[in-house]
């Protein structure tokens, strides 16, 4: 099944991101045209045989005004709004009625050029119908540079953004290791000392200790002598 001319326009339109904000029905006119003038410049090539001459010539003009869009793009596109009107305009009403009634001009077989007796148009329409197409590419291909340029800063923000995360995270985790080293240091003094003054009070405990059994030692000494002596004073006594 055929499909009608805005699926296929759509479809174009859909697989090409410089025409993605063209109207179809726009871009189906400036098709028409663009045929119109092709055919007319078949059968003016048969009928003259000049034009090789003027195509230097258009070549020359397109030349010189793609050189003038490089320096003022929104001159040139509303330029060609103006101009992509009125050549629409003109050049639909030449058409054949067998070409209007044919809702997909790309995919016809075949097409009815215009009575013999139609003149041509000359080289200034033809010079103007190609600053129209390069204006119109070179206005899609400023808007495509555009969004490249976006999308590469956007990248180099988030690169930049992920290597300053990273050294972030790296600092942080070199300070808590210092922060972890610091407090197992301070833990490790702790306990030293909390073991020397264990060792010291262990060694106060036995000191003390050990001067206890001595003075026991001596008041056991020293009362035994007392009553020896007692004992021999009573003996002596008991004797006389």
């Amino acid at each position: 099944m055929k499909p009608t001319a805005q699926k296929f326009y759509k479809k174009i339109s859909a697989n090409s991101k410089s025409l993605q904000m063209t109207n179809w029905s726009s871009m189906k006119n400036k098709i028409r045209n663009c045929k119109v003038l092709y055919m007319n410049a078949r059968k003016w090539k048969q009928e003259t045989n000049k034009l090789s001459n003027d195509e230097e010539v258009i070549k020359e003009d397109t030349f010189d005004f793609s050189e003038d869009t490089e320096t003022n793009d929104n001159a040139c596109y509303n330029d060609f709004k103006v101009s992509d009107h009125s050549n629409t305009e003109e050049s639909q009403s030449n058409l054949d009625e067998s070409l209007i009634q044919d809702d997909d001009p790309l995919m016809a077989s075949s097409f009815v050029a215009p009575e013999a007796n139609m003149e041509i148009a000359d080289t200034q329409t033809t010079v103007n119908d190609g600053k129209v197409c390069s204006c119109r590419w070179k206005f899609w291909a400023n808007i495509e540079e555009s969004k490249l340029e976006i999308e590469q800063k956007k990248l180099d923000f988030e690169e930049k953004k992920f290597e300053w995360q990273l050294e972030r995270e790296e600092a942080e985790l070199e300070l808590k290791e210092k922060q972890l080293k610091q407090q197992f240091e301070l833990r490790k003094l702790e306990l030293e000392k909390e073991e020397r003054l264990e060792t010291e009070k262990v060694k106060l405990q036995l000191a003390q200790e050990e001067r206890l059994k001595k003075y026991e030692i001596e008041i056991k000494y020293q009362n035994s002598n007392f009553y020896l002596l007692h004992f021999l004073i009573i003996y002596s006594s008991k004797r006389v």
